[in-house]
Parts: structure tokens; sequence; C-alpha cells
């Protein structure tokens, strides 16, 4: 049923009074804000003479988790697969934030829509809303760097108990918004369902995407001429639409997108104004007056802001005080370098004052958000590698406190946005058996990432120290924390692909260490029905489906646990052959075997449980949840759980 006349009920609200809380009023403000925030970003023609802007540029440009950022990017890129033009950028933001409610629930059924065939299924509108903020989780998540083990070890569960109870909600929502239709959604029933009792999926997509907006209304505003008191107190003058009424959920939901934007909240501004020097030419120079609000700075030629000038966008730029200064006509400059590194080029500024100079170059950090690195840690001795760098043992200056800190060079690294996947994977991560992130840091020249130190070393390590000579038990007990952690990462459409014994960490190196899943440089978000085609991984872990070129998804974790189970119990590879080229063979079309020597001892339980993971279909391979519920498992954790417990709250 339709609900597009005015109600008194409290339950329900227009969409025009949600879109009105961002502040935005006049459209062609916005579409010239969006125009120039874009050609700030451009560091790409193609062949066509066309201005385009990158994938990384856009997701720079959001901060949000990088799975919603890609569907949103994927839903906009229309013309290329990696790149988006002008009229793509400025045409769907204007939609998404001052479109109509028809322009608005198509971008949303679009971003929702990850294959682009016109229908939605359920489990791609689940994956999607699990990456939504939870009520109060934000705040459960900011750990005391100080706080003992027992403190963290009970905050996490905390918060891993809210997710898994967040995940059954959202199930629910899916389910109950389905029955309107069959097993798929058209945009005819997505329409119906929003119009409908069923609004909550659409509100909680809408009110995110508008809590999350890389902008402000006074960001557009600062682009108005003020030429007069008339002039800035005319009003825009709108069509007189008829309003459409949304129901608001009444349940006290864990997904906190709703509650939290239609609460009465102040944006965060920050406004800054100085005057500054363009060096125009090698002897000439114009004086421009800048004014920072959030992340961009707007130029001027006067103070009373009538003519304005250009303005920056400074999302992803190092800003430090230059070390080269300038005399013009008698006068000392010194030089504001901003470094715009992912589009490749540079601007300097100047200030006839040094004081001044530092005083602007520490306002715009702030509005950045720019932290120094080495204010806050020390690196000490080489401890490993990781996907895109070095790691090293490092200390928190403030508190003593052991870390460790994984280091990527940016003049080497080729994909940074493998690596925000990365950070964006373990901030979301929260579970016993992941490693934790800290912090991390973006730097003109490296990135940091901070994690927790796990003493005990990696579990490649601990196998050459017990000489593989493991009792069955101790390796289930081994296993069940892996799988825990993998089924906890399949909920959230995570793929590792990079399982092995050096990516998985131990407290200590014994029966009662703590398994830390690590290394999630090459990992991946895919709903169950995306796959994906990529030859990357360690040769030893990686699935058949991996060296083949056939699209794969989480079932690669799967057989990588298989490997490590049968080599932690012989000691041995199940494939492994004299040379890459034999191994690769061996993984794609080898029978598995159990040499007598090495499994004669060995129980006819845990061998059916490896071959059930090593099964070169992935189709016919175990799931986590029934690995976890193997009667091999089973048996011989039963009283793991209690352990368990005592060891992360002892």
């Amino acid at each position: 049923m339709e609900r597009n006349v005015p109600n008194e009920s409290p339950n329900l609200i227009t969409f025009e009074a949600i879109q009105g809380s961002l502040g935005l009023k006049d459209p062609k403000l916005l579409k010239k804000y969006l125009k120039l925030v874009f050609n700030d970003f451009v560091n790409t023609i193609d062949e066509y003479d066309r201005k385009i802007i990158t994938k990384m540029d856009f997701y720079k440009y959001f901060d949000i988790p990088i799975f919603i950022v890609e569907k949103i990017f994927t839903s906009f890129s229309k013309t290329y697969r990696d790149y988006l033009c002008e009229e793509e950028f400025v045409d769907y933001l204007y939609k998404l934030y001052m479109g109509s409610f028809e322009e608005t629930v198509k971008i949303i059924f679009d971003i929702l829509d990850y294959d682009q065939d016109g229908i939605l299924i359920k489990d791609e509108i689940k994956i999607f809303l699990s990456y939504l903020p939870l009520d109060e989780v934000d705040e459960d998540c900011q750990l005391d760097i100080k706080a003992d083990k027992k403190k963290i070890n009970k905050i996490i569960s905390t918060v891993n108990e809210k997710q898994k109870k967040s995940l059954e909600e959202i199930d629910n929502m899916v389910n109950e918004a389905f029955e309107i239709c069959d097993e798929i959604m058209d945009i005819e029933n997505f329409t119906q369902m929003i119009k409908g009792d069923n609004s909550e999926i659409f509100l909680q997509i809408l009110c995110f995407l508008y809590e999350k907006m890389p902008f402000t209304a006074d960001n557009v505003e600062a682009l108005k001429i003020r030429k007069n008191k008339e002039n800035e107190e005319k009003k825009i003058e709108t069509e007189n639409k008829e309003q459409i009424y949304i129901k608001i959920p009444q349940n006290n939901s864990l997904l906190s997108s709703v509650s939290r934007f239609l609460k009465k909240h102040e944006v965060i501004k920050t406004t800054y104004e100085n005057w500054i020097y363009n060096v125009i030419k090698f002897n000439e120079c114009e004086a421009l007056y800048l004014t920072i609000i959030n992340k961009d700075i707007f130029f001027y030629k006067s103070d009373k802001k009538k003519y304005f000038v250009n303005m920056h966008n400074l999302t992803g730029c190092f800003v430090q005080e230059g070390k080269i200064k300038k005399y013009l006509r008698g006068k000392e400059l010194f030089p504001i370098e901003i470094d715009m590194f992912i589009r490749g080029k540079e601007i300097i500024y100047y200030t006839d004052d040094k004081k001044k100079c530092k005083e602007i170059v520490e306002k715009i950090q702030n509005a950045i958000g720019y932290k120094k690195f080495s204010d806050y840690y020390e690196i000490k001795e080489e401890i490993g590698k990781g996907s895109f760098g070095k790691v090293y043992l490092g200390l928190q200056k403030k508190t003593g406190l052991k870390v460790a800190i994984k280091t990527i060079n940016r003049k080497y690294s080729t994909n940074l946005e493998m690596l925000r996947n990365e950070i964006d994977i373990l901030k979301h991560c929260h579970h016993p058996n992941i490693v934790r992130l800290l912090d991390y840091f973006e730097e003109k020249e490296h990135i940091y990432i901070i994690l927790e130190y796990v003493a005990g070393g990696n579990l490649h390590q601990y196998f050459k120290k017990k000489s593989n000579e493991f009792t069955e038990r101790q390796a289930a007990n081994i296993m069940i924390q892996i799988a825990s952690a993998v089924k906890y990462l399949h909920q959230y459409g995570i793929v590792h692909k990079d399982l092995k014994p050096c990516n998985i960490m131990i407290t200590e190196q014994n029966e009662f260490g703590i398994i830390k899943i690590t290394d999630f440089g090459i990992s991946l978000i895919l709903s169950p029905t995306e796959g994906i085609k990529n030859d990357s991984g360690s040769l030893e872990y990686c699935a058949p489906e991996i060296l083949t070129g056939i699209v794969y998804n989480n079932e690669v974790d799967i057989w990588a646990m298989g490997v490590i189970l049968y080599q932690m119990l012989s000691g041995t590879l199940p494939f492994s052959g004299k040379d890459k080229k034999q191994s690769r063979s061996n993984i794609v079309k080898a029978d598995l075997k159990f040499k007598e020597d090495d499994w004669k001892y060995r129980s006819p339980s845990v061998q059916d449980l490896i071959k059930r993971c090593l099964v070169k279909s992935r189709e016919r391979r175990i799931s986590i949840v029934d690995f976890i519920n193997h009667p091999w498992i089973r048996d011989l954790t039963r009283k793991r759980e209690y352990i368990y417990t005592y060891i992360l709250f002892k």
C-alpha cells in the first residue's frame, strides 16, 4: 500500500524532510561545486580528451567502508570500469543528494544491484547492510591502548556479540522485505516496499549515505558570490512536488544510521581564514584570501568574498611547510606545499610571515585529520613481512606498549586500493582470533598500520618448534580457532585468500596459545553470488580454481585450512612437487594421498575432514559451518569453549 498522503502519525516522515536535513538549497550551486571538486581530482584524460578520475580518488573522497564505496563507484561508472567521467560524477552525486524521490530510489537500487542486471537478491542486500554502523559499537571500539588483556577481550566479545545479533536482525529484515515478491526484487518491487510498511532497508542506507556525505551545505554555499544582501537572501524557487511519506522503523534496531541521522546533530565545520600568495610568474604573485571549510580550501580575491577564484579538495593530500623560500621584490616568502600525490600533482602557495606559514599548515593538517606517526610510535627491529611491506616491533611512546607496525613505502606500492581494503577489513573485524587494528597513519612517503603485537610468533615457527608432532587434540584446538575466525569473515563476505601458517599468529607457543589470523593484504569482500578470477596467494595453499582461472569465492579458504591441517599432522604438504610447475600440476590434477608412514597413527575421522576440504570442485567442498560441526572437530573440542573462555578472561 502506497503512503503518499499527509498523516499526523509520528511514525511517518516525508522524503523531502529527510533530504532537507542536508541543508542543500541551490541545485545549480551544488552542480558547480561538484564540477570543481571533479576537476581538482582530475589527473587523467582519456583517448577522446575527456577528463576522468580514478577509482582510488573516488574511494578517498568518501570516508566509508571500501565495500560500500566500491559498490557506489560501480553503479556510477557506466563508461569505464576503473574511472568516472565528469558527467557521471556530477550527475549521480547530484541525484543522490538533491534528486527526486524516484531518482534517489533508483540510485540506491543500482548500488545494491552488484551485477547491474536490474534485479536484487537477498544476499546482495544482506552483505551491504552488514557494513552499516551499529548502535554504540563505535563507542565500544574505542579501546584504550593501555587497557589490560582482560578488558580488551571483554570489549571485543561484546562487540562481536552485537555483530552476531545484527546479522540475525538483517536476516529477518531482508526476509520480511522480500515477502512482497519472490526471491528476486525489481525496481518496481523495491519502490513498493519503501512506500509500504518495509521502508527500513531504504532508510538505513539513505541515512547512512546522507550522514557520510563528503561535503556539507557550507562547502557548497562558499561558492555563492556575495554581491549584496538581497542576493544572499534570495530564495531558490522549487517545484511544488507531491510529498512522499515513509514509515520510520520503531524497533530498537542495532543498525544506527536512521536514528543517528534523524537526531539533531551538528555538522563538523572547520573554518579558518587568512591571506596567502599565489606565484603566477617568476616575478609576479597575487594575493588570495584563503578560507578552509571542512576538507575544502576556497580562494577569493578579497576578504569580502565577492569574487571566487578557485578551490582545492584536500582529500588524500599531504601538507607541510616547504624548504625553498622565494624572494620577490625584496619580500621573503615562505612556502606551503600541498602534495596531491594520488593525483600526481603538487601545489605551492606562500605567506610573507614564517609564523603565519606554520599556522596555516597546522590548520590545514587539522582539517584533514593529519597525525604524525613519529609523534606516537617508535620503530624497533624487523619481525616479519606482509603482502605490502615489512613488519616491525614498535613501541607506543606514551605507554611503552609493544605493537606490530606494518610499513608500506608509497613509492613501491602498486596497489593502494588493496591496501585500503586491508585497513577497512581490519577496522570492521572484532573477533578474538583476528589480529586487532590499533591505528594507522598516512604520510607522504609511507603508510603505517599499527596492529596488536602477538608475542608467540606465527604457526610456521610453532610447527618447526614442535617438529609437526601434534596430537590430534592439539591440532583440533588450533583448527577450531581458525575455523571460528573464518566463519566470522565469511559472514561479512570477506575471503582471506592467503591463509597459511606464516599468516596465522599465536599468543604463546603451547596448547594454551590463542590463534590470531593476520595479513589481509590480498583479501576481498564478495557477496555469495559474486566471484573473481585472480591468480594470487601462496602456491602451496592455493585452491585449484585459483590456478586454473575459474571464478571462485570463499571456498578457497576452506582448501587452505585443509592444507594447514594436513601439514600440521604429517609435516608435509599434500601436493608439493620438485618445483613450482609440478606443484601447480599436482594441486590441479593429482589425487590426494595419505602416506602410510605419516598417517598410520592418525584417525580415519581427521582424514575424512581433510578429504572434504581438499575436494577439487569448489561446489562440493565442505562449508565452514559443516567444518566446525564435523565429528572430528566436535569430539576433540568439547571442553575447548570453557578453556578458551578461561584463557581470554583470566
